[in-house]
């Protein structure tokens, strides 16, 4: 677990890297394909079937593809295990691996959730916990958000596509103050 963990920590902070997401489970008896493909079993046991990934950087790949409802069922699958919302509410992870070229790196790799980092607020009555953003030039800027309302329901929810961070947080916003 300590390991998995470790993998979800490398795979979600910072600049997305296939090289650290790799180097920080060598040693691990799991190759990468064996990876993905339990990767795609646990999606499909949620009930995400449209989900398909080649690689742990979220860069664009014809065969690497999922869908808003997918990625909802995966987060509310995740979001029930304690190891999970502690590395989504997590502002910044101090993490050393070793490099292709053998050397020890070490790095303070910050989460890029403006809600987490004080540079975004969320609306009146609404708690955030966590979420994972991404940004390529194909998917525009994105974020999964978990977060609670007054009522101390769970909420879910996405953008996908944004012009820009200004209005990625902007949406979530408006998503947040709707629908919360």
């Amino acid at each position: 677990m300590v390991i998995l963990k470790r993998f979800i920590f490398d795979i979600s902070f910072a600049v997305p890297s296939e090289e650290r997401a790799m180097t920080c489970i060598s040693g691990w008896k799991h190759t990468v394909k064996h990876i993905y493909t339990t990767g795609h079993r646990s999606y499909n046991i949620t009930g995400a079937t449209n989900t398909h990934y080649v690689n742990s950087n979220g860069l664009p790949d014809d065969e690497h593809y999922t869908t808003v409802y997918d990625m909802y069922l995966i987060l509310s699958a995740a979001s029930g295990m304690e190891a999970f919302t502690d590395i989504i509410k997590t502002v910044s992870y101090d993490a050393s691996y070793e490099s292709a070229s053998g050397n020890t790196v070490t790095q303070k790799w910050v989460n890029t959730n403006r809600y987490l980092d004080g540079r975004a607020t969320a609306p009146e009555n609404i708690s955030v916990i966590g979420g994972k953003t991404g940004t390529t030039g194909q998917a525009g800027y994105c974020l999964i958000l978990l977060s609670r309302n007054e009522k101390n329901e769970m909420l879910y929810s996405f953008v996908f596509g944004a012009g820009s961070g200004g209005d990625l947080y902007y949406y979530m916003n408006q998503i947040l103050s709707e629908f919360g």
